[in-house]
């Protein structure tokens, strides 16, 4: 539906020469579901606008993917900074009791929808799954 809607201004300021400016925020994918295994998906794609007399003065396309482990199944493998560095865009991450957040931004151009996919391909590859007793074992015990 486009960023330009009174629903979505999320701030209004001005400039230094008191010009009158609008901050836009445009959620344009919001998707929340559960996968096969337990763990739950969130992933967000929005732009955001700043628009000074008619015009668009900055554009900004924002990621947030946040994963929420199903512990019962996995734990989360460490990060290394290098592997960040060479498999993800410049982004934050952040790992905290089960969840794993990565969110960021790119200006002018939009995101490659293969980008997207890698980069959760690669924060799923930090899953390692936890290993049970088999029954034959637990009966011994």
């Amino acid at each position: 539906t486009g960023p330009k809607q009174k629903s979505k201004i999320f701030r209004r300021g001005r400039t230094s020469s008191g010009k009158s400016k609008i901050y836009y925020r445009d959620p344009w994918l919001q998707v929340k579901t559960k996968l096969v295994d337990g763990n739950l998906l969130r992933l967000t794609l929005l732009e955001q606008l700043k628009v000074k007399q008619g015009y668009v003065a900055a554009r900004e396309q924002r990621l947030k993917a946040r994963i929420v482990v199903n512990q019962d199944l996995y734990r989360i493998r460490a990060f290394s900074q290098q592997e960040i560095l060479t498999n993800l865009p410049p982004a934050r991450l952040d790992v905290q009791g089960g969840i794993i957040n990565l969110a960021y931004r790119t200006t002018g151009s939009h995101f490659d929808p293969w980008e997207i996919l890698n980069s959760l391909k690669f924060l799923y590859s930090h899953l390692e799954p936890k290993t049970e007793l088999s029954p034959s074992a637990q009966v011994g015990s």
